[in-house]
């Protein structure tokens, strides 16, 4: 996903139509969950360290597909290093 600038903390960014999930990166050998698959979601940046180049924040969306089960993930959390 991108986002434009400037990225705020504690501010909810909606995931609708945005979100990509893969089960295996093979969509022959698993299921494959695309942006127009995507029916609600949102981000939140809890932290955001631009010297550091770190961010942390939660997530949650729903995705369906015809071929494999709907997928809901309600307390998603990540903390990782990004490219400025």
């Amino acid at each position: 996903m991108i986002l434009g600038d400037p990225i705020k903390i504690n501010e909810e960014y909606d995931l609708t139509g945005k979100a990509r999930f893969f089960v295996d990166p093979n969509p022959q050998l698993g299921c494959h969950y695309d942006f127009q698959d995507s029916y609600q979601g949102n981000l939140i940046f809890s932290k955001i360290d631009r010297v550091n180049y770190f961010i942390s924040g939660t997530f949650s969306f729903s995705t369906i597909t015809n071929n494999c089960e709907d997928i809901k993930i309600t307390e998603g959390r990540f903390d990782m290093k990004y490219i400025p």
